[in-house]
C-alpha cells in the first residue's frame, strides 16, 4: 500500500521536513517516505518566494538520498524561475498535467 501526502509552505517559519531527513524511521518497517520538491510560485514578483523554493530544494537535495527525493521542480520551473504556464493552477499549486511528472519521479525512486 502507498499513501502519497503532505505539504509544506515555504511562507511559514521552520521545516519539519529538513529537520528529519537525517534519519528514516522507515527504513525499519515497511514504510518508504519520498520527499517531493516545493515548486516556485507563478508570479515573477515573487522574489523572496522564488528564492526560498530553489534554496531549500538546493537543501533538500544535498540532504536526502536520491531514491528519496521526487524533485519535479526542475522540469516544471521556468528560465525566470517561476512554474510554467503549462503547469499553474492558482499562483500556488500545480495543476493536474504536472500528475505525470510527478509519477514518473515516484517511479524513478522506486525502481
Amino acid at each position: 500500500m502507498r499513501i502519497i501526502y503532505g505539504s509544506w509552505d515555504p511562507r511559514h517559519a521552520g521545516s519539519p521536513v529538513l529537520e528529519a531527513t537525517s534519519e528514516f524511521p522507515s527504513d525499519s518497517c515497511s514504510l518508504q517516505f519520498l520527499i517531493l520538491s516545493v515548486c516556485p510560485p507563478t508570479n515573477p514578483s515573487y522574489t523572496q518566494r522564488i528564492l526560498a523554493t530553489r534554496l531549500f530544494n538546493a537543501e533538500l537535495k544535498k540532504r536526502l538520498p536520491k531514491e528519496k527525493f521526487v524533485d519535479v521542480s526542475g522540469h516544471v520551473t521556468s528560465s525566470e524561475g517561476v512554474v510554467k504556464q503549462i503547469y499553474a493552477c492558482d499562483g500556488t499549486h500545480l495543476n493536474r498535467k504536472a500528475a505525470e511528472l510527478i509519477e514518473d519521479g515516484i517511479t524513478t525512486c522506486l525502481a
